[in-house]
């Protein structure tokens, strides 16, 4: 499943890793889109408060019910990706440049 990681900061009152669990997925791809909450905000421009640190812990409670969670980045400008990579490998997760 592809998600932009933000579901739980969406809908705080469930257990949205464990439902999608549940409900047969075995695989996330979260786009993680920057290596800092200072460039998330300034590519992605989040409507939610703290959307880059719901990623990231969006990232680590899939790790506690999948074992196939990838973190991605599109190359763009102004984004490290060297430094996207070290978060997701901080986090236990794989790691792909989208295209």
């Amino acid at each position: 499943m592809d998600t932009d990681g933000l579901a739980q900061l969406r809908n705080k009152d469930r257990e949205v890793v464990r439902e999608l669990k549940d409900a047969g997925i075995d695989s996330v791809s979260i786009s993680l889109n920057a290596e800092s909450k200072e460039k998330y905000d300034e590519l992605c421009r989040p409507s939610l408060t703290a959307a880059y640190q719901a990623v990231l812990d969006f990232a680590k409670d899939c790790k506690r019910y999948f074992s196939q969670v990838r973190l991605t980045v599109v190359n763009v400008e102004g984004i490290d990706i060297s430094k996207c990579k070290g978060v997701a490998e901080q986090l236990g997760c794989y790691f792909k440049i989208r295209g």
